[in-house]
């Protein structure tokens, strides 16, 4: 494998969406901004799928990252979008192999692509 190209799997992938520290089913989560600064506080939940009411959880996604080692923004959105779809795990992982030899392509040729 070209060192260029790389994909790895996030073991545990859960969407959420931020949401009203009030919301029933809101988690709270606060982050230091910094000396004499009150944290900054929000609520987060599970992002829900309306049609099938299912929570938006998988394991073992699979993210592009580019010859930085960083994650490719256009293949994250995709991924998303599959993962939104509810596509199969299985399809998502075989269009990120895909997506990686392209970016591999994409790298070799100098050729940016971003959102």
């Amino acid at each position: 494998m070209n060192e260029s190209r790389r994909k790895v799997l996030i073991p545990s992938f859960k969407l959420t969406e931020e949401c009203s520290v009030d919301d029933t089913c809101a988690q709270i989560r606060s982050l230091e901004v910094g000396l004499g600064h009150k944290p900054f506080t929000y609520g987060f939940k599970a992002a829900i799928n309306l049609i099938t009411e299912k929570k938006f959880e998988y394991n073992l996604v699979p993210v592009i990252l580019d010859k930085n080692s960083a994650p490719w923004d256009v293949a994250a959105a995709f991924i998303l979008d599959k993962l939104e779809c509810d596509k199969e795990i299985a399809t998502i992982k075989s269009l990120a192999d895909d997506l990686g030899s392209f970016k591999e392509w994409l790298d070799c040729h100098e050729i940016q692509i971003s959102c």
